[in-house]
Formats: structure tokens, C-alpha cells, sequence
């Protein structure tokens, strides 16, 4: 079993009722710590979510923040502006969305003549993060994410 890799950015979910949760370093669940991860225990929860944030973990702290009541982003409280299709009206609700995604290569070496296997090498991983926001209006859906890596 490999070991668990350190998560470059953790999220902080502030909810309608203005409680929050943190998620922690080793991403496990406190309803269920041996099969899941902290992100169950904000859907368990049955709240509105109003910010989700993720929070950088090493060097300088950044925090990439979306808010699901004005759809608007903020870096470190300061507001972002994306370039997309103007929304026709402001939606009933903004869906979130989150998800980082981890990209392992391997180098590996093979016999020139037999084509076996000589050495696998795991190679660092590289890992994105995204937050955003999904909606519909009259139909057709809109959304808006941002990364980081």
C-alpha cells in the first residue's frame, strides 16, 4: 500500500447558517474515517453551502474562494473577474463544484530485444485543484471553474 501524499491545498466550507467545516491534512471522514474522506461529512451534513475555499498548505498561504450566492471568486479576499458568457439573470442557486485531479507518470525501462520489463520508476506526481460553479437558467446550463496547481 502506497503512503498517503501530503494534499498541497485543504478546503474550508462556510455554510448558510454560518457554521463551517475544515477539512483535515489526512482527508478522512469523522463519520466514516475508514472508507471516506472529509468532503462526505459536508454532504452528510444536509447545509447549504455559501463559500467554498481552498487554502494553500506550503510557502506563502493563498486562498482561492468561490461563492455560490454571487457566483463570484476571490484570491486572498480580492475578487476575480472571469471572461465567459454573460449570465441572462442571476440563478435560483449556483451549484459547486470541486475536484482535484492527480496526474503519476512512471519512467520505465524495457529490453531492447525481448521487450521485458528491466525497471519501473514512479515519477513525482502532479496534482490540479478546481472549484467553480455550475447553473441553469431557461435551460441551458452555465458554469465556471478555476485551478491551481
Amino acid at each position: 500500500m502506497s503512503e498517503q501524499k501530503k494534499l498541497k491545498y485543504l478546503f474550508i466550507v462556510e455554510f448558510a447558517d454560518g457554521s463551517s467545516y475544515m477539512q483535515t491534512p489526512e482527508d478522512k471522514s469523522a463519520i466514516e474515517p475508514e472508507t471516506r474522506n472529509c468532503y462526505y461529512d459536508v454532504l452528510q451534513s444536509g447545509k447549504t453551502i455559501r463559500r467554498f475555499s481552498i487554502v494553500s498548505q506550503e510557502g506563502e498561504k493563498h486562498t482561492l474562494t468561490v461563492d455560490l450566492g454571487s457566483g463570484i471568486f476571490y484570491h486572498n479576499g480580492f475578487a476575480l473577474l472571469l471572461e465567459s458568457d454573460k449570465l441572462p439573470t442571476l440563478p435560483d442557486k449556483f451549484n459547486l463544484i470541486w475536484y482535484h485531479q492527480v496526474t503519476r507518470d512512471q519512467m520505465m525501462t524495457f529490453a531492447k530485444k525481448s521487450g521485458e520489463v528491466i525497471k519501473t520508476e514512479d515519477m513525482p506526481e502532479f496534482r490540479e485543484y478546481f472549484i467553480g460553479w455550475q447553473c441553469v437558467i431557461n435551460g441551458k446550463n452555465y458554469q465556471q471553474k478555476i485551478g491551481v496547481a
